[in-house]
């Protein structure tokens, strides 16, 4: 069957399904949940069956075991000592949110579905939750908001091909999308008059559980006003009150010149990202690409980082499927001001030609730039490329 990851099997089961060959869909999708029995592939699993309507019953089985277990790892999560894992986790829970969402929106529960859908909006807005969340509003007759929330869907990173149709049969002959705005300046009040910027995170639990904010780097003179993150970050929100965690990672902004300070929430999927690219230089650039370059910035206090809105899996080599290799490459590369991706290397090799993979996978990626000063810029970023096989390879 060739490559054997976790979602090119549901792709596969999905293809199936969408071809009208159920009984060969369903096999695939069976097959998929019982060798990986893992949240990832009963998430994958569901979203399929939901998707095409088959099992929905099964389906809700599968994304409520992803959700609870996926919920029960982030529960003893605190603010004081966050990993990447952690941070890769909260992007899984969202997306496993909208997967129930979507399951309950195809089995006509639109309450419960509006729950699951606007939790992981919340945590990590993404194109696909965005949509689906139109399509929700449009089963109930809400025309204004489904067409809003499809431009939300196609202003956000991954939007899907069909959500633009969808939106022009709502819109009036001669109407436009309306604007969204996806990024909220949140305000954080007179707390520093000198320009700064730090980043926190903030764990956030159901209530009455309290929140809980720790400075991560930054300006040491932002130390002191974890409290009043902590304050001005919005509330989590929390489809049914299971005992879980959610960590936001929050920058913080003084513009100096006596005006008020902001906060800014940053997705999970980007707080991955960030979090990856914080590491001091020296340590991930080891091999010496970590050398200084003219024109090409580091992600630090004034410069962000860029964020991935476009990634294709990479391809098996033949060598490593049939030794049956499995890792993480991790990849130098340069983003540029138009997001495109220049002068990848490897830092971490697996050999056996997956870096040769890794770096013509990461080549086609789409990113939206760093930026330094409100203006997008070269900048320099380590990224990870992951293989994975199932059990029976």
């Amino acid at each position: 069957m060739g490559l054997k990851s976790t979602a090119g099997q549901a792709g596969l089961g999905g293809a199936y399904l969408e071809l009208g060959q159920a009984g060969k869909g369903l096999e695939v999708l069976d097959k998929l949940a019982q060798d990986r029995p893992s949240p990832d592939a009963w998430n994958s699993v569901a979203y399929a069956l939901a998707s095409h309507k088959v099992r929905l019953e099964r389906a809700q089985q599968y994304a409520e075991s992803a959700v609870a277990m996926m919920a029960a790892n982030l529960r003893n999560v605190d603010a004081g000592h966050i990993t990447i894992t952690a941070l890769r986790q909260v992007a899984s829970l969202a997306g496993y949110w909208d997967t129930l969402g979507w399951v309950y929106s195809q089995e006509g529960s639109l309450d419960k579905a509006d729950k699951f859908i606007t939790a992981a909006w919340g945590a990590n807005p993404r194109g696909p939750i965005a949509d689906h969340m139109g399509q929700l509003y449009e089963g109930r007759g809400q025309k204004q908001e489904a067409i809003r929330a499809y431009a939300r869907a196609l202003a956000a990173p991954g939007p899907l091909l069909e959500t633009r149709r969808r939106l022009e049969a709502l819109l009036a002959p001669g109407d436009a999308a309306p604007k969204v705005t996806l990024v909220e300046t949140i305000p954080a009040g007179p707390l520093l008059p000198e320009k700064a910027t730090a980043d926190f995170y903030v764990a956030q639990a159901p209530d009455p559980a309290p929140a809980e904010a720790r400075f991560i780097r930054g300006d040491d003179r932002l130390k002191p006003f974890a409290k009043a993150v902590q304050e001005a970050t919005p509330p989590g929100i929390f489809p049914d009150g299971t005992p879980t965690k959610l960590i936001r990672r929050v920058t913080l902004t003084c513009p100096g010149k006596g005006r008020d300070c902001s906060i800014d929430l940053l997705p999970a999927s980007d707080a991955v990202f960030a979090e990856l690219n914080a590491v001091p230089p020296d340590t991930h650039f080891a091999s010496g690409l970590g050398a200084e370059k003219p024109g090409v910035f580091r992600i630090g206090r004034d410069v962000s980082p860029p964020v991935p809105l476009y990634k294709p899996e990479p391809q098996y080599s033949k060598e490593a499927l049939k030794k049956k290799i499995q890792g993480t490459v991790v990849l130098y590369v340069e983003v540029d001001p138009s997001g495109h991706p220049r002068n990848i290397s490897v830092i971490r090799s697996l050999g056996h030609g997956l870096d040769e993979k890794a770096i013509e996978a990461v080549g086609k990626w789409e990113f939206r730039p760093g930026y330094k000063d409100g203006e997008p810029v070269n900048v320099a970023a380590t990224t990870e490329v992951n293989f994975r096989l199932l059990k029976d390879h």
